[in-house]
């Protein structure tokens, strides 16, 4: 008897378990499909555009080309923005009520219990055929049944508001993000030039028109959260709040230029910390060691972006570059303790004197230190220029010893720099009658920092 007993309990146990697993189960099973927005472990929001090997998805974060990453579905939550202005408030419910979910509308739910914000909800005879939902998620039958049958006829209401706002979407849809995050960002269609601006604001001056016509409009019951032409109410909204948009669009553009130009300077340092010879360009080097100077130089242009769209720059635009600057100049400083001066093997005084001049004129602050010449003879060029080109191909004019130039380096200090560095410099002459014209000098844009002697 004891046995039989304790037979029982087990199987009981065994029987609570499996239901307590089914209850968890089908609370975290969402069921994703193409075109479902999701969001993905790193916080993204785009919509799968594509569905591999049953289990991995392709998101696309917009329609500009390669604005994709692969994800395990499994990895992947359903997006839920906030309900939009117009959807039915949360009902007051109680156990044995009929309700809808309107993820799954063709399945009819009754709630089993209550708990705080949840209820548990069947949706089938046996054990199992129970889940966990939000209160929030829910609707009674009669709320669903009132919304299918539209009884206020918004639909043929937003069919004629549909038909008059279509001119006007294009620009909606533009500026819907700047209105409100959660609908579509549109940003890599338009430049939010002056004519751009000019049209926008005539187009919504006219949909306030249209909506003016249209006072008692509702929003659709609808699951696509992010396409605006769903909401017509926040369309007029739009409408209503056009300067404040405009105005939001534009410093969203003016933002949008000034993450470029960060990523852009992010880049260049980038490509200076790998550079294999250590070179690092004049620009570079005056962001790194005249910070100040720099951003007088380099703000105008971004500043620019901003003003001509009457938008504010926001203070410290380039603050996101100073962590990784301090970084690559660490490592600059670092690599120079390493390096030292080499004199080259050959010496022309005239050449290295013309050297020097050059360095005077393109740096009036420069200390030339020393110089050198990397090898002694002559390297003759030839130039090759087009003349013409029919359907049988080009035709080049090729002009033998054209020029001909000299190589050297030269050790420098330069002011607000703590080290020395090794610069290239080159003389060249052009051909001249039998011979070459007065060799001139130019000096590189670019220097290699090495201890001082």
């Amino acid at each position: 008897m004891k046995n039989k007993i304790t037979m029982k309990r087990k199987l009981m146990f065994v029987a609570l378990l499996m239901f307590a697993l089914a209850i968890g189960a089908a609370a975290q099973s969402v069921t994703l499909g193409l075109g479902d927005t999701v969001v993905t472990p790193d916080g993204r929001k785009g919509y799968i555009g594509e569905i591999k090997y049953e289990d991995t998805a392709t998101v696309r974060f917009s329609e500009r080309p390669g604005d994709s990453k692969n994800y395990m579905l499994k990895d992947l939550k359903l997006f839920e923005p906030p309900k939009p202005p117009g959807t039915t408030p949360i009902e007051t419910f109680r156990v044995g009520d009929v309700v809808i979910n309107p993820k799954d509308p063709n399945k009819q739910l009754r709630i089993d219990s209550i708990s705080g914000d949840s209820a548990v909800v069947r949706y089938g005879a046996g054990n199992y055929n129970v889940y966990k939902a939000k209160l929030e998620e829910l609707i009674s039958l009669k709320t669903w049944e009132r919304m299918q049958d539209d009884d206020n006829g918004q639909k043929l209401l937003r069919a004629d508001f549909a038909d008059e706002a279509e001119p006007y979407m294009r620009t909606v849809k533009i500026l819907a993000n700047a209105y409100n995050p959660q609908f579509y960002d549109h940003g890599d269609s338009f430049t939010g030039s002056a004519a751009d601006q000019e049209a926008w604001r005539k187009d919504l001056e006219a949909l306030a028109a249209v909506c003016r016509k249209y006072p008692n409009l509702t929003n659709e019951n609808s699951s696509a959260q992010q396409s605006i032409e769903n909401f017509p109410t926040d369309v007029c909204k739009l409408a209503e709040q056009r300067v404040s948009v405009i105005e939001k669009t534009n410093n969203k553009l003016g933002n949008l230029s000034a993450d470029q130009e960060v990523r852009s300077w992010s880049m260049k340092l980038d490509e200076a910390a790998k550079d294999s010879e250590g070179l690092i360009e004049d620009e570079l080097q005056m962001l790194l060691y005249e910070r100040a100077a720099w951003e007088q130089t380099y703000l105008k242009n971004l500043k620019k972006k901003y003003t001509e769209r009457g938008a504010q720059m926001p203070p410290e635009v380039f603050k996101p570059l100073d962590e990784f600057a301090a970084g690559i100049k660490a490592k600059i400083e670092s690599d120079a303790e390493q390096r030292v001066w080499e004199k080259p093997n050959f010496t022309d005084a005239a050449l290295e004197a013309l050297a020097k001049r050059r360095f005077a004129v393109d740096f009036p602050d420069i200390q030339v230190l020393k110089t050198g010449m990397t090898f002694t003879t002559w390297k003759e060029m030839d130039k090759t220029s087009l003349i013409g080109s029919d359907s049988n191909g080009k035709y080049y004019k090729i002009t033998p010893g054209a020029y001909r130039y000299k190589l050297g380096l030269a050790l420098i200090k330069m002011p607000n720099r703590p080290m020395c560095q090794i610069r290239g410099f080159q003389l060249t002459q052009h051909k001249a009658g039998a011979g070459y014209g007065t060799a001139k000098a130019s000096v590189a844009e670019a220097g290699i920092f090495v201890k001082c002697p």
